[in-house]
């Protein structure tokens, strides 16, 4: 064999374990890229939700410390809700007004977040029959919502069913009476999605109305 092939094998060799190498470092660095692309960090991510609060309320005080109270009244207020479908509602009750005592602390009194919150809270008292307690959060949170959004949104028209309900009730058929027409005024003017979901509401509430004037 003649000797002068060994220089250009070693060669050789050295040249495709350099670009072997060089592969080797290409692809880490894209999957390094990509993951940081993917997941950001968990500063970023604070940041990101401190940034969002900042949106939501300008006098929330933005900050990490911020963040976590956001995203702890938030999970407060889903396992309210878990325990409240299966009807553990001490449990519901107590963990929707932590969550409640963390929203007025960031927001103030009046905020959608605290008015959701509320109606939550309004729900799970009628369910129990605490009608009295139920028309307080109810009232609470249409105040709320009427002022952040107007007297003929959505958001509204539903609370104003909603006490509708409680007012039925409570045998408070003339205030219920009063609400019914003004919820009929929203129907006419809505958009005709909403429009529907009002009207099936609407109806409902007709039929307890009814049933108390054949009662008299």
């Amino acid at each position: 064999m003649d000797q002068s092939e060994f220089p250009l094998r070693g060669r050789t060799l050295a040249m495709l374990r350099e670009e072997g190498a060089a592969e080797k470092r290409k692809a880490e660095a894209a999957r390094t890229a990509a993951a940081e692309r993917k997941v950001p960090t968990k500063r970023a991510k604070l940041k990101q939700n401190a940034d969002t609060m900042s949106d939501l309320s300008p006098d929330l005080p933005v900050g990490l410390g911020a963040a976590e109270d956001w995203r702890m009244a938030r999970s407060l207020s889903h396992l309210a809700a878990f325990f409240r479908n299966e009807r553990k509602y001490p449990r519901a009750e107590a963990l929707y007004r932590e969550a409640l005592k963390i929203q007025e602390r960031l927001f103030g009194p009046k905020h959608a977040a605290i008015a959701s919150n509320l109606n939550n809270l309004a729900r799970l008292y009628q369910e129990q029959g605490r009608y009295a307690e139920a028309e307080s959060f109810y009232t609470r949170s249409l105040a709320i919502v009427e002022e952040l959004f107007g007297p003929t949104h959505p958001k509204t028209a539903r609370r104003i069913g909603n006490l509708i309900e409680v007012y039925c009730a409570l045998g408070k058929y003339p205030a219920a009476e009063d609400l019914y027409r003004r919820l009929g005024a929203i129907a006419q003017n809505s958009p005709d999605e909403v429009r529907g979901q009002i009207e099936k509401k609407l109806k409902a509430v007709a039929v307890m109305l009814n049933n108390r004037a054949a009662r008299l």
